[in-house]
């Protein structure tokens, strides 16, 4: 609309132009008065300009003067020099006499070409009011109506244009037939018109009786059809847009033509009649029609295409105008639609093929349009393709480019929010931070935008700074979210995200704080449940035991039906019971736990407390029960494998050594199971056979396969700890194995040397490996003749004293008992009294707990040693 009253109006001033003849001049004065008129005929406007202001200069008094003033005023006004129009007619208004309603005409005039449209419609005013005779008064009113029209002051145009008493309606009567006061009535029919007055605009426009200019008829017709659209009479306005297109046909503007398609395309469209509409917008993209209705054509046929979901007439109409208009300059906007239409179709059904498609129509657009007014935004779009494809370093280069491109603006304020999200997901936190915080100001000048995108926004960047432990910028966005959406998904899960993070940065009292102003703020918020739950988790932390009995309590009663919540705060209320020393309420809570919610990922978790709780009370048969039923029942659990492994070590326990290796071979055999906890179950199986009574004669039968099974860890697991303790263990097998055949007396010292030099080896498996050849020392001397037993035995007191003499981190206090313990009766037997003397007196000093034990032998070897010194031996 803005548009045609711009054409009307400027029609209007052409039809307003013209001058008067010049006054009767003579001798040098009219020679020069002609020959400036000249150049003024044949519209050499700025020679005309200079002429007559020459003559003015020159002739000062001259009786054409006022002639001359006011033709300088055209050929300025002709150059566009509006406010040298207005300058010079002032400087002369005093002087104008029987001019001066042709000096307010052009000063009116020059007003309005300049857009100073209240100063024209004063002019205008005081032409049409002030001079009653002048005849530009209907020229005065119907400009001053233009006007106002263009302040959009349309109660004033209406009454300019319709008051019996105005201006306009006194000269009705006599110039009623005249194409100026056409002109009147349709700005009246358009002031009406744009005060939804839809009868009143009509009856304007019947009451034109003039034949009409085809310029004139097309206007008549084309506020008619706006006045039946918008009064909703869609069908005569439909047969009205006809006669229209007809009418603009009959003109020479093309501009005039492409607005009646566009209307009428509008109208069918509203109609329901879109393949039509489709049809008749194919007019505007001829390379006749301006580029912005060429551009409103593909925008239009594009939109009425996809809603009726005819996405080939859409591509196929934008690929059609590509080829044919190539030169066109709305190229470029056909080469952003068509990819557009393209990534929207794979956004509906994900297709490569499209999204390449896409990207091409965007790159050429970039590529060869660079100058386009487009490329911010096809960088958008290149961006969102690459986001479907999860390409982010590609998607958050185009959204950055688009930022850079695009105006301030909601495209801008959307790119630059993608651009963070790239950022986010690459990890970048410091960089999605800072473009979260960049969208906020753009979004409070785009109140749509930042109604979609502004709890989002937010939501982000509390994640954002959260991933920075930034905790005070996570609670303002939290807030921020609070304040503008507070039953919102993302401000109920931002209150337990920030409470987690205080949390987790041992501040519970201010995540505490945080779920009361949550639950004050959204007490039916769906996710309540949750954090109450989490309230009674807090007290917990903080061993808060009859705080946090009571908030599982209550969260328990007050939600009975939540059952997907229920299961973790029976668990969690077991295990308070556990750790405020209720074990056996605990126990009896977990029990039924595992009976009520068998399929919950908890129930394994519950089984493995209750298997626990029997082993560290030592109740080794219940304890592999449960523990076996956690494999059986659960065998998916990351407990399952673990629970088998201490099934074994709880019949170990309880002597059911069978049992035991059944469920260490199972292990073994298993081929889910992890190396680490398979050399364990090795381990732990070699240790059973050692212990498993023998089913035949051979007595030693199941010794001989411990010893297998431990050679096994030292092949397939050289690398790893319990490798050490293998050997250790091959040598105590040999030892065994020495009761029947003594020359395994040497496999059991090569053994425990393989065990005592491993990089593997801890201090309890070295300390062992040293008694252990201790041991074989001693078992070798007692092969021994009287004679030769010193040697050996003195061996063996040797790596005794090793072990129990070290102090400091080499030190395993069990095993230095053991050594001690065996290197003092070496020592006796070798009748060394006084070393056994001194030997028990340290060893009471580093172990006073096994004090007692050390003390009789302490007084016997005492005695023994002082006997010995007064016999001088």
């Amino acid at each position: 609309m803005t548009r045609l009253r711009q054409i009307f109006f400027c029609l209007l001033l052409l039809a307003l132009a013209g001058g008067r003849g010049a006054a009767a001049l003579s001798g040098g004065e009219e020679s020069a008065f002609k020959a400036a008129e000249k150049s003024f005929n044949i519209q050499v406007w700025d020679r005309a300009e200079r002429e007559f202001a020459q003559f003015i200069e020159k002739y000062p008094k001259s009786e054409g003067r006022i002639d001359a003033v006011s033709f300088q005023a055209q050929a300025l006004f002709q150059q566009h020099k509006f406010a040298a129009v207005v300058a010079l007619l002032n400087a002369h208004q005093a002087e104008a006499g029987k001019q001066a309603d042709e000096f307010l005409y052009w000063i009116g005039t020059a007003e309005f070409q300049n857009t100073n449209y209240p100063g024209a419609a004063t002019t205008f005013g005081k032409l049409a009011r002030e001079l009653p005779e002048s005849p530009r008064r209907l020229a005065g009113a119907v400009g001053e109506a233009a006007a106002r029209a263009k302040l959009g002051e349309w109660p004033q145009v209406v009454a300019l244009l319709q008051a019996p008493d105005s201006a306009f309606r006194q000269m009705a009567p006599a110039l009623g037939n005249s194409e100026m006061f056409t002109r009147g009535l349709l700005l009246l029919a358009e002031a009406q018109l744009a005060q939804k007055h839809f009868a009143e605009a009509e009856a304007a426009l019947k009451a034109i009786s003039a034949e009409l200019t085809p310029e004139l008829d097309w206007r008549r017709r084309y506020l008619l059809c706006q006045v039946k659209s918008g009064a909703g009479r869609m069908e005569e306005a439909e047969r009205e847009s006809a006669g229209l297109l007809t009418a603009a046909t009959g003109t020479t503007r093309a501009d005039w033509l492409a607005e009646s398609v566009a209307f009428r395309a509008d109208v069918l469209e509203r109609l329901g009649r879109r393949d039509e509409a489709i049809a008749t917008l194919k007019t505007n993209l001829n390379v006749s029609a301006p580029v912005t209705r060429q551009r409103d054509a593909l925008n239009q046929i594009t939109a009425v295409a996809l809603a009726q979901g005819q996405f080939a007439v859409a591509t196929e109409t934008l690929e059609t105008f590509v080829q044919q208009f190539s030169n066109s300059p709305a190229v470029d906007l056909a080469l952003l639609t068509l990819g557009e239409v393209y990534l929207k179709q794979a956004i509906a059904g994900p297709d490569t093929n499209r999204l390449t498609t896409a990207l091409s129509g965007f790159d050429r657009l970039i590529t060869v349009f660079s100058n386009s007014p487009y490329v911010g935004q096809a960088q958008l779009n290149r961006g969102w393709c690459y986001w479907i494809e999860g390409r982010y370093p590609e998607s958050g280069a185009a959204f950055k480019a688009a930022v850079e491109g695009l105006p301030s603006s909601n495209h801008q304020a959307v790119a630059r929010f993608k651009l963070a999200d790239t950022l986010f997901v690459q990890n970048d936190f410091a960089g999605a931070l800072e473009n979260y915080r960049a969208v906020l100001p753009l979004l409070s000048n785009w109140p749509p935008v930042s109604a979609a995108l502004r709890t989002p926004v937010l939501y982000q960047l509390l994640r954002a700074s959260l991933a920075l432990t930034n905790l005070g910028a996570a609670e303002a966005a939290m807030r921020g979210i609070l304040e503008a959406d507070p039953q919102s998904v993302e401000a109920s899960g931002g209150v337990l995200l920030v409470a987690q993070g205080w949390t987790d940065a041992r501040e519970p009292a201010k995540a505490q704080h945080l779920f009361r102003e949550f639950g004050q703020a959204a007490p039916d918020s769906a996710l309540r449940a949750e954090v109450d739950l989490l309230v009674a988790q807090l007290a917990e932390q903080q061993s808060d035991w009859t705080n946090a009995v009571v908030a599982y309590d209550e969260w328990l009663t007050r939600f009975p039906t939540n059952s997907p919540l229920r299961a973790r705060a029976e668990f969690a209320r077991a295990l308070v019971e556990a750790r405020a020393g209720n074990e056996t309420n605990a126990l009896a809570r977990l029990t039924n736990f595992v009976a009520q919610f068998p399929t919950n990922e908890l129930a394994a978790r519950a089984q493995w407390w209750v298997a626990d709780y029997f082993f560290n009370q030592l109740q080794f048969q219940p304890a592999e029960t449960s523990y076996k039923i956690l494999f059986q029942k659960w065998p998916q659990s990351d407990l399952a494998l673990e629970a088998l492994m201490m099934a074994g070590r709880a019949a170990m326990a309880w002597s059911a050594y069978g049992n035991a290796c059944e469920y260490f071979t199972n292990l073994t055999s298993n081929p889910n199971c992890p190396d680490e906890l398979k050399a364990k179950a090795l381990f732990a199986y070699g240790g059973a056979l050692m212990r498993l009574p023998a089913a035949d004669t051979n007595k030693l039968a199941n010794i001989e396969e411990a010893r297998r099974v431990f050679s096994r860890i030292a092949q397939l697991y050289p690398t790893n700890p319990p490798t050490a303790l293998a050997w250790g263990e091959i040598g105590n097998c040999y030892l065994q194995l020495a009761t029947e055949d003594v020359s395994f007396y040497a496999s059991a010292s090569n053994a425990y040397q393989q065990a005592m030099t491993s990089p593997l080896a801890s201090v309890a498996a070295r300390s062992q490996a040293k008694v252990g050849l201790g041991i074989t020392l001693e078992k070798m001397a007692d092969l021994k003749p009287a004679a030769d037993k010193a040697a050996l035995l003195i061996l063996a007191r040797d790596n005794y004293l090793d072990v129990a003499l070290e102090r400091g981190a080499a030190t395993d206090l069990y095993w230095q008992k053991e050594a001690g313990k065996k290197a003092l009766k070496v020592l006796e037997v070798l009748e060394d009294w006084c070393a056994v003397e001194k030997l028990c007196g340290q060893l009471q000093v580093w172990l006073p707990w096994a004090r007692v034990s050390f003390e009789a032998s302490r007084e016997r070897a005492r005695k023994l040693c002082g006997e010995k010194a007064k016999a001088g031996i």
